[in-house]
């Protein structure tokens, strides 16, 4: 394994950003202050700051979790022990003994310099401190992240099964109507049909975006469904612009449009009921419309309805306001509910 692999694979982001920031600390701190020191002598200067520096880096990690007015408050105490500790080890290293030993030792001048040289070690722990509370921060968006992500997922598979009970007692009733019948292979196809568009209500979650030709496609598995529960009194027409087909759209958000024409038209009327799905892109957006020929109703009255309600509430969730869905209808004429959604390409 090359050094840059293991570097990678076991060392994490916030140890090699603390690695880099004592790197250019240390670099700083022996130009400003040992720069005079040659050989052996500035090989004990560098190995006692190492040693302080590790010292600083362990308190450091012991105290990450304490709030930042606490490190202001205590921060230039621990610098000082610190540097204490580094201005003993160059003491011993080059005379043998503690400053404090030493002949000509001036309390005085010894507080002073450790004092200053301190605000190095300062600066180290607050830049640790920094170093801390970014990838904490960090950490803690991305998993806020996540759990926005989860909520959004567990609201648009809410929106999804809300209508998938009644549509499978619907055909299951009708499979079971059409064996009493001894209508085997209607039934049979009917169970098919079922089958593909189940399996693709599975593969295909309700935050995943496919194709318009494949939401078509499963459209056309349901639509087959409906039509032999219904036989001569329902017929589907599409009128799908070409250059639509690659565009993407949320899986089955034409469904419950579907369903709701099929309810509160098709299934009132006695005969020659119709269904039109098209698509176009008008101002540089996907429009998506699914009409009737049915009986209409007043569209100023409150629409208390499942599926309708569904889809805007599933176009809000992927899309917020860059969707729209309109609800226009007249009495005789039929109802065309219209969703328009940005353009995104496969």
């Amino acid at each position: 394994m090359s050094l840059k692999s293991f570097v990678n694979r076991y060392i994490s982001a916030e140890a090699k950003v603390m690695a880099v920031f004592t790197a250019i600390f240390w670099s700083v701190s022996l130009v400003t202050r040992y720069v005079l020191f040659e050989g052996w002598d500035g090989v004990a200067v560098l190995v006692s700051g190492i040693v302080a520096t590790i010292l600083l880096w362990v308190i450091s990690s012991l105290l990450k979790n304490t709030p930042l007015l606490i490190i202001l408050l205590f921060g230039p105490f621990i610098a000082v022990f610190v540097e204490i500790v580094h201005w003993e080890l160059i003491s011993l290293s080059f005379n043998g003994q503690f400053s404090w030993q030493l002949d000509l030792f001036d309390a005085r001048r010894y507080a002073v310099g450790v004092y200053m040289w301190s605000l190095f070690y300062l600066v180290l722990l607050l830049g640790y401190f920094a170093i801390f509370n970014y990838f904490r921060f960090m950490r803690e968006a991305e998993l806020s992240s996540e759990a926005r992500v989860h909520a959004h997922n567990a609201h648009l598979e809410m929106l999804r099964y809300q209508i998938n009970p009644h549509f499978l007692f619907n055909t299951l009733n009708s499979v079971s109507t059409l064996v009493l019948d001894n209508e085997n292979e209607r039934a049979e196809q009917m169970i098919e049909n079922l089958s593909n568009f189940l399996r693709f209500s599975l593969e295909n979650t309700p935050d995943v975006k496919i194709s318009l030709e494949a939401e078509i496609g499963i459209i056309k598995e349901y639509l087959n469904i409906e039509e032999t529960r219904f036989s001569e009194k329902l017929k589907a027409e599409f009128n799908i612009d070409s250059d639509t087909l690659d565009l993407l759209v949320p899986s089955l958000i034409l469904q419950p449009a579907i369903e709701n024409t099929i309810k509160h038209a098709v299934a009132l009327m006695k005969n020659n009921g119709k269904i039109m799905i098209s698509s176009a892109i008008i101002k540089q957006k996907l429009v998506l419309s699914v009409s009737d020929n049915g009986p209409g109703f007043d569209t100023t009255q409150p629409m208390n309805g499942i599926g309708l309600a569904n889809m805007r509430d599933r176009l809000s969730t992927i899309y917020g306001g860059a969707a729209n869905l309109e609800i226009t209808s007249k009495s005789g004429q039929g109802v065309k509910v219209s969703m328009t959604i940005p353009i995104e390409r496969t």
